[in-house]
């Protein structure tokens, strides 16, 4: 590349930025400001009539139509909106009358003297065609003229338009600011009096003769001579910046020889790093704890700077170790605040310090929620986490951790939730009608991961993710959704539901669905804004057992459907399971890559799945049009394409094993077993390994599919009621998230917060705290003997299963047994130092159709510590 250097970002003086212009974003008012707000923009909502006015930093400006009967409205493109055009997708626009040439007239008061400039983006949001009219600009401007007043020539003030643009073309729909109509004006203001500008069509096209405005600028360079479209595009947060290095790039400005880059970690502290001539840069030694800001000014042959935006970025990073799919680089509340829970109540309406509400809706900014006590958080309300950059940490618990109930909880964007059990359970309200709740959500989330959790005994469904955007949901567990229990609009119906999922993409793996009625899954992709099927799906190594008259339906765009195993259960009653349901209700298509799908065929007690198959108890049925999957259409749904298809859509980003592997490897680590599975859990892993219910409906009779808690007896609640389980005071002495008895195994100082200093592996010193809890773990001291049986890790092998140790603990630090049942102990020398240790564990069985590796952490440490739930044991 011609004149291309590299340069490490190091610490040095900074040049301040030049004033920050006002930049307004005209949207439509009837959505909310952040749906449809541009970055760095002010919104402004304007309301239908012939007149508004708004303040805009120390400005005041007034909007107007000045020609009698046109007015002034807000309008939207909504798909492009939705596919991240928030600046020229809405604006304002201007309808005329009796086919005058539509007008706008802008006042702007508050200006101070000197030379400005004004940028006015026009990109019509109607669906126009044919001959667009363009834009004539011009500024009412005072002048002196002469007039004869009988014999006496006099003079007298007049207003004129002076033209400052015309010809400007207005784009229609396109959904790239950089590339939209715009106009570009400089004025030069001498006094207080007020700016007038008027904005009105050329020319008269009665069928298009509409103006738009999508936003406004002040006094920035005209964009024309600035650089454009960089790359990483301006808010990217998860930019593939291996081995620390990204080349910058950006469309140059018109007539620019030269470039001046500009780079910092805060937009207003900027040093220049380089002077190039071609519009790319390499930037090295950067950290994805970090948000780099950078700027490009184009130097034209005459030497004119044009200075241009400022962009930001920031180099991604995998949420923690085992993300996968397309929600893998959630941000979470890395590099933030760590708050405590430190109580299970809950006030909706005043919510108290030290409660979990609290730490969700009160404290502001990025920030990791850990668990100071264990037990049931009774949700006296819906738990909304608007805010992004959010993790919960819920295998931070003591003793078996904490329980959610009564209320759903719902998650939002840049967000990592883990080891979070909910199971809402059946209430009444004071007129005895069974009050309709769901429970867990990422509806409308962006860059989301869900993962070990556990939710349940809810009404409506377990989990929904309507318009979600890169969300991973991963080793989840959905159980015994209540069926007959008086939904508020099914009354009598069977609506025990697993999921509605959206996604773009969404990616669901390694999940448990045991005993739901319906809807596992069900695809919700919705529609676009233009009317178009929508929702890319990729839905592999699920594992689903005993639903009832539904398993995976709905549908989508495009979905990746591989490697799920359909366990068919004594309440199963639908064979097929996939149902692509093509409803003729939007444009476009929808289609489907199945691969390596099994459905394992239950042929026992026929009075509740009488008809469902034929064949042998437990044969294995592989991928067949019309046999384990269809299609079926309605409302005159035309199929004019190909449904099924023979290649996936886009990639998964995740390790995909096959349906036979993914049965074992989910059945062995599925759910929030992190401080420890609960016995519900537990239920749930063996009655789908065989293939056996222990409860029955008290309204359906349907076996394994309950109607109401109750019918399980409440066993997913008793656990947890009796439990007191809370960190003594001198847990953790700084607050940092991290016990002292880890900061000194670890390194760190236990007086000094230090959470957000950085590891070798680019985690912080708190991640890596978590994710040594996300895996199994035992905390002990010197001299002890730890016995571990394997086979409560590895619950999907359970076919004569054979343990390896894939490594040893040092002879200093003491020995280690493993038996032929599968039993590990671990013998700790008197002396052996206070460290931490891992320990390698790979499972097979005789089926030899898979294999898996987990990682045993061990903590040596002589400081006292209260006795946890030992992951994976059963207490």
């Amino acid at each position: 590349m011609k004149n291309r250097r590299c340069f490490p970002l190091v610490a040095a003086s900074l040049m301040a930025l030049s004033s920050q212009a006002q930049q307004v974003d005209f949207n439509i008012a009837s959505r909310k400001a952040a749906e449809v707000t541009a970055l760095n923009f002010t919104p402004v909502g304007v309301k239908q009539g012939n007149t508004y006015q708004f303040a805009l930093g120390g400005l005041e400006i007034t909007l107007d139509a000045p020609v009698k009967d046109q007015i002034i409205k807000s309008n939207w493109f909504k798909q492009g909106i939705q596919l991240g055009d928030r600046l020229t997708s809405d604006g304002i626009v201007v309808y005329p009358s009796k086919g005058d040439n539509a007008q706008l007239r802008i006042t702007i008061r508050g200006l101070k003297p000197g030379h400005h400039s004004l940028l006015a983006y026009h990109n019509i949001v109607d669906g126009l065609t044919g001959n667009i009219p363009s834009i004539q600009v011009s500024r009412e401007k005072e002048q002196i003229i002469t007039v004869k007043k009988g014999k006496k020539r006099i003079q007298q003030k007049s207003m004129m338009q002076e033209i400052l643009a015309q010809d400007i073309k207005q784009t229609v729909r396109e959904m790239k600011a950089s590339q939209s109509g715009q106009s570009y004006i400089e004025f030069d203001v001498t006094d207080d009096q007020p700016v007038v500008i008027h904005y009105q069509l050329q020319g008269v096209d009665n069928a298009n003769n509409t103006l738009t405005i999508n936003g406004l600028v002040f006094d920035k360079a005209n964009p024309k001579a600035t650089a454009l479209n960089p790359y990483p595009t301006d808010d990217d947060l998860h930019v593939n910046a291996e081995g620390g290095k990204v080349v910058l790039r950006w469309q140059a400005g018109e007539g620019a020889k030269q470039h001046l880059i500009y780079i910092g970690q805060r937009a207003d502290q900027l040093k220049k790093v380089a002077t190039t001539e071609e519009a790319a840069f390499e930037v090295t030694g950067l950290s994805s704890a970090n948000d780099y800001y950078w700027r490009v000014d184009e130097v034209d042959a005459n030497g004119k700077v044009s200075e241009g935006e400022v962009w930001n970025f920031r180099p991604r990073r995998l949420a923690f170790p085992g993300a996968e799919g397309y929600g893998r680089f959630a941000i979470g509340g890395r590099g933030g605040s760590v708050y405590h829970v430190t109580s299970l109540e809950d006030n909706p309406e005043n919510p108290q310090p030290g409660s979990l509400r609290y730490g969700i809706t009160k404290v502001k900014g990025p920030r990791t929620i850990v668990f100071d006590v264990a037990g049931i958080i009774d949700l006296k309300d819906r738990l909304v986490c608007s805010d992004p950059f959010i993790t919960v940490a819920g295998q931070t618990a003591p003793g078996k951790g904490i329980l959610l109930r009564e209320h759903p909880f719902g998650f939002g964007s840049e967000g990592i939730f883990r080891f979070i059990r909910l199971r809402l359970g059946k209430y009444l309200d004071k007129n005895g009608k069974t009050i309709t709740l769901d429970g867990l959500g990422a509806a409308g989330c962006d860059n989301t991961i869900i993962d070990h959790c556990s939710v349940g005994w809810t009404i409506d469904e377990a989990f929904s993710s309507r318009n979600g955007k890169n969300i991973s949901f991963q080793h989840n567990l959905i159980s015994e959704a209540l069926n007959q229990a008086g939904h508020q609009n099914y009354v009598n119906a069977k609506h025990g539901y697993a999921a509605t999922i959206g996604g773009n993409v969404g990616s669901f793996h390694h999940n448990l669905l045991a005993n739901n009625e319906g809807r596992n899954w069900s695809m919700g992709g919705g529609l676009d804004g233009a009317g178009y099927y929508a929702g890319k799906l990729d839905l592999f190594n699920n594992v689903v057992y005993n639903w009832g008259n539904r398993a995976c339906d709905g549908g989508a765009h495009e979905v990746n459907f591989v490697g799920n195993y359909y366990k068919m259960g004594p309440a199963t009653s639908m064979k097929y399971i996939l149902n692509a349901q093509l409803e003729g209700t939007g444009q476009g298509s929808q289609a489907y890559y199945m691969h390596d799908n099994i459905r394992q065929n239950y042929v026992g007690d026929m009075k509740q799945n009488a008809g469902a198959v034929a064949g042998k108890h437990g044969e294995l049925v592989s991928d067949k049009e019309g046999e384990t999957y269809k299609y079926t259409t309605s409302h005159g749904q035309v199929v004019n394409w190909k449904v099924f298809t023979d290649k996936p859509f886009f990639p998964s980003y995740a390790k995909v094993e096959s349906a036979r592997a993914a049965f074992k490897n989910v059945l062995s680590d599925v759910g929030a077993n992190q401080p420890c599975i609960d016995q519900h859990d537990q239920r749930m892993v063996e009655e789908t390994l065989n293939g056996t219910y222990k409860y029955v409906g008290s309204k359906t009779g349907k076996k394994g599919l309950i109607d109401d808690n109750l019918d399980a007896g409440n066993d997913a609640w008793k656990e947890f009621e009796a439990l007191t389980d809370r960190r003594p005071a001198n847990w953790d002495t700084d607050q940092d998230g991290m016990p002292d008895w880890w900061e000194k195994l670890a390194g760190t100082n236990p007086s000094a917060a230090d959470n957000n200093e950085l590891t070798d592996g680019e985690y912080t010193q708190l991640e890596r705290y978590l994710n040594w809890l996300a895996e199994p773990h035992f905390i002990t001291s010197a001299g002890n003997k730890l016995t571990i049986d394997l086979k409560q890790y590895f619950a999907g092998y359970n076919q004569q299963p054979v343990f390896t140790l894939e490594n040893s603990i040092q002879p200093q630090e003491g020995k280690m047994k493993l038996n032929k049942k599968g039993i590990l102990t671990i013998s700790l020398n008197k002396k052996a130092a206070d460290c931490l240790i891992d320990i390698k564990v790979k499972a097979t069985d005789k089926d030899q159709v898979a294999s898996l590796q987990r990682t045993f952490h061990i903590a040596i440490t002589r400081i006292p510590t209260r006795t946890e739930c030992q992951t994976g044991g059963r207490k």
